[in-house]
């Protein structure tokens, strides 16, 4: 017999047991009422004898014997019905043996503590078959935990069963065994996780290990969890570095190192007393535990950054020489500050003020899908965005600021611009174009930007590939001028891809196709330490890129002082201006990097390990001439000084060399 159809048979003879005592106690309580059959005729009491002329009615010489427990012996009733009470106790009994062979512990001590109450004389054999109960359901709680042992994923099957079955006491223990192997099985399944997250780390997917780290700390109890969750945010807070220094580097640094140096790079970023400045310094070099490029690292990524809401902010921040500019930055859904975040920066047309650019953030973002950072800062005093230098610095400026306060991705920064705008986007790639991966310029042109001399800065916007739109029947900005720019990029080979629409206005192009041209700038990554690139400046402080800077012009050029005004034609700054511009090509053959320079005495080259090997010989020539030659010094101070004097932490250089341009 299958064990369905013993458990089936076993639940009628209980069913059936029951039964029969439940209709005994109705006989015996009320044997004056007649019991229905199953004909459907009167079943008549034996002890009653019927009256005349009724069927079944007792006889008013006879009363009833009636009981208050069927199953209590009573000395005033009938051998019979003492014998009847024997029955029953015999067959509760045996109905709790039955339960008791099926493994129903718990049912089983029901009937007998049933039992117990109704017949307290019973108590020796009652209560030593309780004693016989609680012997066989710890039994089956040993055997269920082996089980349980040997196969941990059944573990809940076996035990919870079991504990349906047993008293209260025992099915504690079966859930305390339980948790216990359940935990147990849980800590080794969340090792094994561990074990595998490490090898994420050897391969440097440090955010990937930190997350199988979080997910294995799941199932541990509580120390070890918190342990794992520790060593998880260790992980993450390192990936922050991933990328910016050695990965086999990067994986010695420790807790401890980290907590000591970040704040001490902090402080020396943002301190004015040198004193402390060099405090800050000699302790540095003096940690064994801290390197240059853990020092490069903390310049590039370091930074404290909170946790804020997604939305729209507006806020103020400071130009170059301290006067203060509106800036309209839409934070992504689902900002976290323990990534990189790029940063889409758009410049706004021309009389257009912060309220517009509040405006305009639902479109923008609304593109963005959450992916990155959007920035519009507002122009100063009507000034544009340049040529004039209050103009061209904000794009920097701005920048800064958003890198002070977010995690952005100093490779992933896109520029677009509509109208004036456009021509802030042409001024920025021709000032500072080691700053962004890609241009968007709708409805503007460079041409002419810089005067007579406009077209010498073309090779100015080589770096970085440029989505030029305009429309032919812009009636601001007629297409001559942008069609004539475009013959010249496409003759001069320069990176920029030119689109015209005929249909289209001073806006450009059609909704989808900016849309679309947004999307083109999304895969484009800047080149930080490119190893060939020309550059050219009409003033000192615009000849810089990278790694190579203008240290002294040629006196004997001639300058003129030129006088800038706004849109109003109110006079904004006066510079001197060269009347030709200074000039540097730069290209790295190996270990040698070659000069070719025009109208410039002094030049410095920086050092950073993309552009040649640190830890050898480093050949400079200028103009076909060897002006150095040795292997680079690398300084930590040097390191930290040059990053607050320019502002920058996009870049970082470990030293540099001065040499006579000539």
């Amino acid at each position: 017999m299958t064990s369905d159809r013993i458990a089936a048979f076993s639940a009628a003879c209980i069913l059936g047991i029951a039964g029969a005592a439940s209709a005994l106690v109705w006989a015996l309580r009320e044997p004056s009422r007649p019991a229905k059959n199953t004909s459907g005729n009167a079943a008549v009491s034996p002890d009653v004898k019927p009256s005349p002329g009724s069927v079944g009615a007792p006889s008013p010489e006879t009363p009833p014997e009636r009981v208050d427990n069927p199953l209590r012996p009573d000395p005033a009733l009938s051998p019979r019905l003492q014998a009847e009470q024997d029955r029953l106790f015999r067959e509760h009994f045996a109905a709790a043996r039955l339960l008791l062979d099926q493994g129903r512990f718990r049912d089983a001590e029901f009937e007998i503590r049933a039992l117990l109450e109704q017949r307290p004389e019973k108590n020796p054999e009652l209560k030593k078959e309780l004693d016989e109960i609680a012997r066989l359901a710890l039994a089956a709680l040993e055997e269920a935990v082996d089980a349980a042992k040997r196969e941990p994923a059944r573990a809940r099957t076996v035990l919870a069963s079991l504990a349906a079955r047993v008293s209260d006491e025992i099915a504690k223990e079966a859930n305390r065994e339980l948790q216990e192997i359940e935990d147990r099985r849980a800590g080794e399944e969340a090792g094994k996780k561990a074990a595998e997250a490490e090898k994420l780390a050897g391969e440097g997917k440090l955010r990937e290990e930190a997350d199988a780290l979080d997910a294995a700390a799941e199932g541990l109890p509580g120390n070890e969890a918190a342990g794992v969750k520790a060593r998880a945010e260790f992980w993450r807070r390192l990936a922050r570095y991933a990328g910016a220094m050695d990965a086999a580097e990067l994986m010695q640094v420790e807790a401890a190192t980290l907590d000591e140096v970040e704040p001490l790079v902090e402080e020396f970023l943002i301190a004015e007393d040198p004193d402390k400045r060099n405090t800050i310094s000699q302790k540095l070099q003096t940690m064994e535990s801290v390197t240059p490029a853990l020092v490069a690292a903390l310049i590039l990524r370091g930074g404290k950054f909170n946790e804020i809401a997604s939305r729209d902010y507006v806020e103020s921040y400071p130009l170059p020489g301290g006067e203060k500019r509106e800036i309209c930055i839409s934070v992504p859904e689902d900002y976290k500050p323990d990534r990189l975040w790029p940063v889409f920066m758009n410049l706004h047309g021309t009389n257009a003020t912060i309220d517009y650019c509040r405006q305009y953030a639902p479109y923008l973002r609304s593109w963005a899908r959450g992916r990155f950072i959007v920035v519009q800062p507002a122009s100063a005093r009507k000034s544009g965005w340049g040529p004039m230098m209050i103009g061209e610095q904000q794009g920097p400026a701005a920048l800064q600021y958003v890198r002070a306060k977010f995690p952005i991705d100093p490779d992933r920064i896109w520029l677009a611009g509509q109208s004036m705008g456009a021509h802030g986007t042409w001024h920025q790639a021709m000032r500072h174009g080691d700053l962004y991966a890609a241009y968007l310029p709708k409805a503007g042109s460079p041409y002419g930007a810089y005067g007579k001399n406009w077209k010498e800065y073309l090779d100015n916007l080589r770096l970085s590939p440029s989505y030029f739109i305009h429309g032919a029947l812009d009636p601001m900005f007629p297409i001559k001028t942008p069609r004539a720019f475009a013959e010249i990029a496409k003759e001069q080979k320069l990176n920029v891809d030119y689109h015209e629409f005929a249909n289209s206005g001073h806006e450009g192009a059609p909704d989808d196709e900016i849309q679309k041209s947004f999307e083109w700038a999304t895969d484009k990554v800047r080149v930080p330490y490119p190893k060939k690139f020309a550059w050219t400046a009409d003033y000192l402080d615009a000849a810089r890129l990278s790694w190579v800077e203008v240290t002294r012009l040629d006196a004997r050029v001639k300058c003129d002082n030129v006088q800038f005004v706004d849109q109003e034609k109110k006079p904004v700054e006066s510079r001197s201006v060269m009347q030709e511009p200074a000039r540097f090509q730069v290209e790295v053959k190996g270990q040698t990097i070659e000069l070719k320079t025009k109208h410039i005495t002094k030049i410095r080259v920086f050092w950073n390990p993309a552009v040649v090997d640190l830890t050898k010989d480093v050949v400079v020539k200028s103009n076909g001439k060897s002006k150095w030659k040795g292997v680079p010094a690398l300084s930590i101070r040097q390191m930290l000084d040059e990053a607050r004097r320019t502002g920058r932490r996009d870049v970082v250089f470990y030293g540099s060399v001065e040499i006579d341009a000539p």
